[in-house]
């Protein structure tokens, strides 16, 4: 929960873009020992119901973040 990576995530992209990834596309969390549940901890379908322009910026706003 303290990476570089989720902390570069939160300072670059805007709130309502967080809120609708962490709602509809965040990570899953399974019991120990439910090893059938890790199949689709991080990658699985989802859909944050944002519109397209919203998502190109995030992609965008991303990719220019070394």
């Amino acid at each position: 929960m303290q990476s570089r990576y989720r902390e570069a995530f939160r300072m670059t992209l805007p709130n309502d873009v967080q809120r609708a990834l962490g709602s509809n596309c965040g990570d899953r969390f399974v019991r120990a020992g439910d090893y059938e549940g890790l199949g689709d901890l991080i990658d699985y379908p989802c859909r944050t119901g944002l519109h397209t322009g919203v998502i190109d910026d995030a992609v965008k706003r991303l990719r220019a973040n070394e």
